[in-house]
C-alpha cells in the first residue's frame, strides 16, 4: 500500500506527524511526504519513504512576510506536486485546513480515481487570527464544506469536536492524542537520582503564560540544598528574551537562566533527559490553550523521560492529568510553586519510575494510533472487493 501524507509546514516541527510517518512505513507502507520547504531535514526516515519537499528553502518568518503573489505561487506548486501524487496512491492524509484544501482542489486537475481521505487537525485556526482572504483564511472557511468527502477525521483533543461540523461526516472519527512514540522515546532511560540541581525545564514556544516569569521570580532558590535552574528549549523572540533576562538580572539570577534554542526533533530528548522536571503550564484563556490536555506533546514527552510535571491549575488540566502521581496543578503563586518543588525533590526517584511506566502502558502514540489504522486497512480492503 502506498500512503501521501501532506503537511503545509515541515513535517520535522509536528512530532504527531513524524510518528504517524515512521509508524505507516514501520508496517510497510510506501510513504510520500509532501511539504513546505523550510529547512533541511535531519530525521533518520525509513528507506520505503520518498520525500518531496516544496520551493526553495525559505525560513518561516522569511515565508510570512513574502508578498502575496509569492505566498499563492508557493502553495500553487503544492497543490500541483500534490495533484502528480494522488493517483499513486490508496490514501491521503492531510494535515490541517490547506493540506484538505489543496488536496480538494488538486482533484479538479484531471478526473481521478476516488482515494481514501484522512483528515487530522493539529490545531484550532481561528479565523479572527487570519488575514481576511489569505491562504490560511480562505482554507479555514473550506474546511468547514469537505467534511461530507472524508472517510477519517482524527483529533488531539476530543474537547475540540465541536468546532468541526461532525453532523454531516459520514466517516469514522478517532482520537488520537500527541503522546511520543514508544517506538523513538521508549529506548531511552533516565538515572531517576537528582544531582547537585533542580533543573526546571520548559519546552515549546517561549513565551507569557506559561509560568516562566513565576519561576524567576522565585531565583535564587535552593531546594533541598540544590540549586533551581531554569532551562528554556524552544524558539523565543528577541523582544521577550529581553524581558525575561532583565527580570532575571533584577533577582540576581542571570546565572540560573539557560537558553537551549531550537534543536532537530531526535536531540530534544537529549535535554529532556539532563533535567529534573517538565514545567507545562498553558494559562491563556483561547481555545487552543484551554483544549491542551492530551494536545501538548510536551507534557508527555516530559513523562516518557522520567520527569514529573507541573500544569496550571484548571479544571481541563485537571481532568487529564489529576490522576497522576507525577503531575502537580499550581495556581503560580510562590507558595504553590515551592509546596510543588519540594514534594517533587522529595519523591522524585518514585514519581520519575510511574511516570516511565505510565508512558510505556498507555500514554504513548502507538497505543492510539493501531485501531485508526486498523480501521484505516479494513475500509481499504473493502474498497477493492466492491
Amino acid at each position: 500500500m502506498r500512503v501521501c501524507i501532506a503537511i503545509y509546514s515541515h513535517p520535522e516541527l509536528f512530532p504527531p506527524t513524524l510518528n504517524a510517518i515512521d509508524f505507516l512505513s514501520n508496517q510497510g507502507w510506501e510513504v510520500d511526504l509532501v511539504y513546505n520547504n523550510q529547512f533541511p531535514s535531519t530525521w533518520n526516515y525509513h528507506k520505503n519513504v520518498r520525500l518531496f519537499p516544496v520551493g526553495k528553502m525559505i525560513p518561516q518568518k522569511e515565508l510570512e512576510s513574502d508578498n502575496v503573489v509569492k505566498k499563492v505561487l508557493r502553495w500553487l506548486r503544492f497543490v500541483f506536486k500534490l495533484s502528480s501524487l494522488i493517483n499513486q496512491c490508496d490514501v491521503c492524509i492531510v494535515y490541517d485546513p490547506i493540506p484538505l484544501l489543496s488536496y480538494h482542489i488538486s482533484t479538479f486537475f484531471k478526473r481521478k480515481k476516488k482515494k481514501l481521505l484522512w483528515y487530522h487537525n493539529h490545531d484550532i485556526y481561528e479565523l479572527s487570527r487570519s488575514r481576511k482572504y489569505s491562504i490560511q483564511w480562505l482554507a479555514v472557511m473550506a474546511e468547514q464544506h469537505w467534511f461530507n468527502k472524508i472517510d477519517v477525521f482524527s483529533l488531539p483533543a476530543a474537547e475540540r469536536k465541536e468546532f468541526f461540523p461532525l453532523k454531516y461526516f459520514p466517516g469514522k472519527y478517532f482520537f488520537i492524542p500527541n503522546y511520543p512514540s514508544l517506538t523513538f522515546y521508549g529506548k531511552f532511560e533516565k538515572s531517576t537520582k537528582i544531582t547537585d540541581k533542580l533543573r526546571v525545564l520548559f519546552q515549546g514556544n517561549i513565551s507569557p503564560n506559561h509560568g516562566i516569569e513565576e519561576m524567576i521570580n522565585l531565583l535564587p532558590c535552593k531546594i533541598a540544598a540544590q540549586d533551581i535552574e531554569l532551562v528554556l528549549k524552544g524558539p523565543i523572540s528577541p523582544e521577550y528574551k529581553e524581558q525575561l533576562l532583565a527580570l532575571a538580572k533584577s533577582r540576581n539570577a542571570i546565572q540560573y537562566i539557560h537558553f537551549v534554542g531550537l534543536t532537530p526533533y531526535h536531540q530534544v530528548a537529549e535535554t529532556t533527559l539532563s533535567c529534573t522536571l517538565g514545567l507545562a503550564v498553558f494559562s491563556a484563556n483561547d481555545v487552543m490553550n484551554s483544549t491542551l490536555g492530551t494536545a501538548s506533546n510536551k507534557i508527555y514527552e516530559y513523562a516518557a523521560c522520567g520527569l514529573p510535571v507541573i500544569y496550571y491549575n484548571h479544571v481541563h488540566y485537571k481532568h487529564h492529568l489529576g490522576k497522576y502521581s507525577w503531575a502537580f496543578d499550581t495556581d503560580l503563586s510562590r507558595e504553590s510553586l515551592l509546596e510543588v518543588l519540594n514534594y517533587i525533590v522529595l519523591h522524585h526517584n518514585e514519581l520519575s519510575l510511574q511516570a516511565r511506566h505510565d508512558f510505556r502502558e498507555a500514554l504513548n502514540f502507538e497505543h492510539y494510533f493501531q485501531a485508526p489504522f486498523e480501521t484505516m486497512e479494513s475500509m481499504l480492503n473493502q474498497s477493492t472487493h466492491e
